[in-house]
């Protein structure tokens, strides 16, 4: 990580912590342990979202004076300063990271890298452009995003790999929405709650990063709503919420899925059909349908090796 400039301009991940050990990624609040440092909270996630990558990530750290430090985090949580910290205007007041030294001293100190949990690498496929992280960045305007044909997504009727899109049949591994919103099931949407155990209700933050992630997608930004899906679905394991796990794991595989990462998409369903009790029946068929979702992206996956051997 000593080469600054060969850690790519994209995602540059935003970190403001706040008082009483609050913290948000980007705009969007991420729960905090009792007991455990928000800046490592904050550190462990740009350190998973390096090791989705592939790579280092460059992250903006604000802290509460409103100083803000370029730094460089890699998958195995360490951090380095990746140029002058930006001081706070007059007329600002700050949230964020903590400074470790008075205005005295010779220079900033940078937040310290947490134990970055265990992640699998498994490099995406380069978008054709690259998008800022999250909205509110520094760095400039965005750039103009080139239309791309819409990938093709799982059927709920596979009978022998690999699988091949049907006309005029809904495929989505969610609903089919117009705002992302849709995607999250609810008591009026494809589940009927009396029918289902796990049927959430999204809060407040989980409702504005549903906000975030439709916009991305209007963009044609896969890969910035595939980030904060990630977060979603910690915070949401994090919580104790079994419904919220399962519906955020479903939500982020199939952005995954967007992002042509079937092999993720996979693993990720997968994992919420794992979170069921298979002692409670599920009238919905939500399970199977993940399950269903899970054996076609495997397919998917197994033949995109095939095709770019």
């Amino acid at each position: 990580m000593s080469e600054h400039t060969a850690v790519p301009a994209w995602p540059v991940i935003l970190i403001e912590l706040g008082p009483n050990d609050t913290v948000e990624i980007g705009g969007v609040p991420v729960p905090v342990d009792p007991g455990r440092n928000p800046r490592d909270v904050a550190l462990a996630v740009a350190a998973e979202t390096a090791g989705v990558l592939g790579r280092a990530v460059r992250v903006q750290a604000v802290e509460p004076d409103g100083t803000t430090f370029p730094l460089i985090v890699d998958s195995e949580g360490r951090v380095v300063q990746a140029g002058d910290p930006t001081p706070v205007k007059p007329a600002r007041r700050g949230l964020g990271l903590r400074r470790g030294r008075t205005a005295a001293a010779t220079g900033p100190r940078h937040p310290r890298a947490g134990a970055a949990p265990e992640v699998r690498v498994a490099p995406p496929r380069a978008p054709e452009y690259e998008p800022p992280a999250f909205p509110g960045l520094s760095g400039g305007a965005e750039p103009s995003p080139s239309p791309v044909d819409p990938p093709s997504t799982p059927t709920l009727a596979v009978s022998t790999p690999p699988p091949a899109p049907v006309e005029h049949v809904d495929v989505s591994p969610v609903p089919a929405a117009k705002e992302a919103e849709e995607a999250w099931p609810d008591e009026g949407g494809r589940w009927d709650a009396g029918e289902s155990p796990y049927v959430p209700t999204p809060t407040p933050e989980q409702q504005r990063a549903l906000g975030v992630i439709g916009r991305a997608l209007d963009r044609g930004e896969p890969d910035r709503a595939l980030i904060v899906a990630k977060t979603m679905a910690r915070a949401a394991s994090a919580s104790g919420d079994l419904g919220a796990a399962v519906a955020t794991r479903e939500l982020h595989a199939y952005l995954a899925l967007l992002a042509d990462r079937a092999d993720l998409a996979a693993r990720l369903y997968d994992e919420a059909v794992a979170l069921f009790d298979p002692s409670r029946v599920d009238r919905s068929g939500w399970r199977e349908r993940l399950a269903e979702n899970a054996r076609w992206c495997r397919s998917r996956a197994a033949l995109d090796r095939v095709t770019r051997a």
